[in-house]
């Protein structure tokens, strides 16, 4: 069995992988059949590895030595050569996750306009430190960097979709909806689904989700725009070359 060692903790993070060692053989068979799909896709096998993690995410709901070990064995790579780029990317998990990863964006414009107080409440509300999962197995609460929705400050993202223009009293019902089942729906993008769901599609397989065209284009990103175009001013000519 390939021992993995982790590079180094990210902040909040363990600093080792926990979780089932290899996986039963019927799980094992299902995943090959999937992993060969993914790899398939790509010219070198060795390409196909963060969708291959995104896939036994999908399974455990988080990076396991199983699912580390499995990846290793399907692209002839070493265990370091897997950890490495697992412990890399912070989308990959360390620790078992909840039906909902609720992740709240804690860069400079979210934070000041309220992300870190919709942080501290959400902590508050349900009982939890940044990257704890509620003892019911629903929710996943981590602070988040920059989820590029600048234009609709505080931003909270469940399982990658967008919740805009949240405040700690909105935030705090949405998680409350999202724990007793009740349907909610993002501000813009496709449905909510479930975090394993979220890792299968990451991995790149069909997404089963209607699109119902919510969302698009808003006021908010497009108000530079209009008023360029309301006062007719236009980008200066590039110099010319000498």
């Amino acid at each position: 069995m390939t021992v993995f060692v982790p590079l180094g903790p990210r902040p909040d993070e363990p600093s080792h992988l926990d979780g089932p060692t290899s996986y039963p053989d019927e799980v094992r068979a299902r995943l090959q059949v999937d992993a060969k799909e993914i790899i398939g896709r790509y010219p070198q096998a060795r390409s196909a590895l963060l969708p291959l993690l995104h896939l036994v995410q999908a399974e455990d709901s988080y990076l396991t030595p199983a699912g580390l070990e499995f990846c290793a064995e399907q692209l002839g790579l070493t265990g370091a050569e897997v950890a490495a780029v697992a412990t890399f990317y912070s989308m990959f998990r360390r620790t078992p996750t909840g039906d909902y990863h609720v992740g709240v964006c804690t860069n400079t414009l979210c934070a000041i306009m309220g992300g870190d107080a919709i942080f501290a409440a959400l902590k508050d509300h349900l009982g939890t430190r940044n990257d704890e999962t509620t003892p019911d197995g629903t929710i996943t609460l981590q602070h988040v960097e920059c989820n590029a929705a600048c234009d609709f400050a505080p931003v909270v993202m469940v399982n990658w979709e967008f919740f805009d223009n949240q405040t700690p009293a909105s935030a705090r019902e949405l998680v409350d909806k999202l724990r007793t089942g009740e349907h909610v729906t993002p501000t813009r993008g496709l449905p909510l689904c479930k975090f394993r769901q979220t890792e299968r599609t990451l991995a790149g397989f069909p997404d089963e989700r209607p699109d119902g065209g919510q969302g698009g284009v808003g006021e908010a990103t497009i108000a530079g725009l209009r008023i360029a175009r309301e006062h007719d001013m236009h980008a200066p000519s590039a110099p010319e070359d000498e």
